[in-house]
C-alpha cells in the first residue's frame, strides 16, 4: 500500500492513455493506523482530462449543457472495464497521467473471469463483457445545504449540555425557530395575497428542490411541468385546480418532514462528498473543505491569536488559519458519528486539487 499521490508514488510515473485511450491501475487500500479499518474505502482517482469529459448529473439524472469545459472535483459511479466492475468515488487528480483511472481494491465488486467454460451462450457473454469498458456516473460534488434528522437531533441534544441546563434551552429554542422559520416560507403557497415570486420561493422549498436541472424542482413525470416551471410561466396557484392539488401535496410533505425534524441548518454547514487525502499532507483530524470550487473555511480564527506580532517577526509569510467544524455521516445514531475536527488550508491539496483554478467547477 502507498498513497498513490505522494512523491515518489509509481502511479505517478504510469504509462497515461493515449487519445481515446484509458489506462486502468488497481492499487491496495490504505490500511488505518490501529485496529483493521481501511482508510480508502470505496474511493479511487480519475485524472483530469478524463474529468473534464463527464457529462453534468446530478443525482442519476442527466442535467442540460456540458459544463464549459469545467470538471468537477469528484464524483460517484461504476466503472465496467473488460469483466470487472467497480464502484465507489473518483476524486479529479492533476498529478495523474492523462487518461489514467486509479482504483482501490475495496471498490471491486465484481472480478473479470478467466476462463470462458460453460455453455456457448455464456461464453460469448463472457467474451462480450470482457470487451465492455464503461463509466456510470451517478453524482458529482455539488453543493447544497443539509439537514437535521431524527438521529442527528438526540446527539446534539446531548451534546448541548444536561436537562434544563442554559445550552439545551438554547438548543431547543433554535430548533423551534428553524422550524418555524422555514414553516412561514413554504405556507407562503396558500397565501392569496402572496406575489408570484414568492409563490415560486415557496413553491421550490414546498418540493424541497436540490439544485436540479434550470434551479427548478424535480418534475411529476415525464413530460410533467414541475411546480416551479407552471409558476414561473405565469399560473397562478390559487387558480390552477392542478397546480394548486400539486402544491398542497408539496406542503403536506414539508410539514411533515419538519415534524420529524427535518430542517434545514444554517449557512455555516453544507452537505458535501468526502474524499480520503491521497497525498498525506492533512494530520490526523484536519479536513480541507472545498466549496463552489475553492477553499472554504467559514469562522476561521487565527492560531495563536494572542502571539500574532510575535509571530509575524519572527517569519515571513500568512498565519496558518483553522477552524473548528462538526463533521456527520448520516444516518450515524451514536455520538462518536458526529466527529470534531480542525477544518485547515493545505497548499500541497490546493495545487493538486485547483492547478490555476481556471478548469475547476
Amino acid at each position: 500500500p502507498c498513497l498513490p499521490l505522494r512523491r515518489g508514488s509509481p502511479l505517478l510515473g504510469a504509462a497515461g492513455g493515449a487519445a481515446g485511450l484509458v489506462h486502468i491501475y488497481i492499487v491496495d487500500d490504505i490500511p488505518a493506523a490501529r485496529g483493521a479499518m481501511v482508510m480508502t474505502d470505496g474511493a479511487g482517482l480519475i485524472a483530469s482530462n478524463l474529468a473534464a469529459m463527464l457529462p453534468n448529473v446530478s443525482e442519476g439524472a442527466l442535467l442540460p449543457g456540458d459544463g464549459g469545459g469545467l470538471s468537477p472535483l469528484g464524483c460517484q459511479g461504476r466503472v465496467y472495464a473488460h469483466g470487472t466492475l467497480a464502484k465507489g468515488t473518483l476524486l479529479a487528480c492533476r498529478s495523474l497521467p492523462p487518461g489514467v483511472i486509479v482504483l482501490t481494491s475495496s471498490q471491486i465488486k465484481v472480478e473479470a473471469s478467466a476462463s470462458h467454460g460453460g455453455s456457448s451462450g455464456e461464453a460469448l457473454a463472457t467474451a462480450e463483457s470482457q470487451r465492455l469498458f464503461a463509466l456510470e456516473l451517478i453524482d458529482q460534488t455539488r453543493k447544497h445545504q443539509p439537514r437535521l434528522n431524527a438521529q442527528l437531533i438526540p446527539i446534539l441534544e446531548a451534546a448541548s449540555g444536561e436537562d434544563g441546563s442554559e445550552g439545551r434551552k438554547r438548543f431547543c429554542a433554535y430548533l423551534i425557530r428553524q422550524a418555524a422559520a422555514e414553516a412561514e416560507q413554504v405556507l407562503q403557497l396558500q397565501r392569496p395575497s402572496s406575489s408570484r415570486g414568492q409563490q415560486l420561493a415557496a413553491a421550490l422549498k414546498a418540493v424541497h428542490n436540490k439544485g436540479a436541472a434550470g434551479g427548478h424542482a424535480a418534475r411529476f413525470g415525464l413530460g410533467t411541468p414541475s411546480i416551479a416551471d407552471m409558476v414561473d410561466a405565469g399560473c397562478s396557484v390559487l387558480h390552477e385546480p392542478y397546480l394548486l392539488e400539486q402544491c398542497q401535496r408539496g406542503i403536506d410533505n414539508a410539514l411533515s418532514k419538519l415534524r420529524k425534524g427535518k430542517m434545514r441548518l444554517g449557512h455555516d454547514s453544507v452537505n458535501v462528498m468526502g474524499f480520503p487525502d491521497f497525498t498525506g499532507s492533512l494530520r490526523e483530524g484536519e479536513i480541507f473543505l472545498v466549496i463552489d470550487g475553492k477553499h472554504c473555511q467559514p469562522l476561521a480564527v487565527v492560531r495563536g491569536a494572542g502571539s500574532l506580532s510575535a509571530a509575524a517577526g519572527a517569519r515571513a509569510g500568512p498565519v496558518p488559519l483553522v477552524s473548528d467544524a462538526l463533521v456527520y455521516h448520516p444516518p450515524g445514531v451514536r455520538a462518536s458519528d458526529v466527529r470534531s475536527v480542525r477544518s485547515v488550508f493545505c497548499r500541497k491539496l490546493a495545487e493538486e486539487l485547483f492547478g490555476d483554478g481556471r478548469s475547476v467547477d
